[in-house]
């Protein structure tokens, strides 16, 4: 299922994801390279993690990071501040 976002405008929104995910089996967290893990979806993970859920992060708009270090530096932030709120290694995957 695909749920509305961690910061959206509407309330109803993040009410959705949160009676959604507590279900789900596997969740696919995407986080963007312009601004990877905001304030709200640390917040999130962290709600994430208290529901035991696997996670496996999706590293999106990649192509915007031009130069292959610049995609290798988020990656790796994402992958260290992912294990740190998730509490393990965390398998990341770029999405351009």
């Amino acid at each position: 299922v695909d749920t509305p976002g961690t910061n959206a405008v509407l309330l109803n929104h993040e009410r959705i994801a949160n009676s959604i995910i507590p279900r789900a089996d596997l969740v696919l967290f995407l986080t963007s390279a312009e601004r990877p893990f905001s304030e709200s979806e640390r917040e999130f993970l962290v709600k994430i993690k208290n529901w035991r859920k696997k996670v496996i992060l999706i590293l999106n708009k990649t192509d915007i990071l031009r130069v292959e270090s610049e995609r290798n530096a988020v990656k790796d932030f994402v992958r260290k501040n992912g294990a740190m709120l998730l509490g393990g290694e965390v398998r990341v995957f770029n999405l351009s």
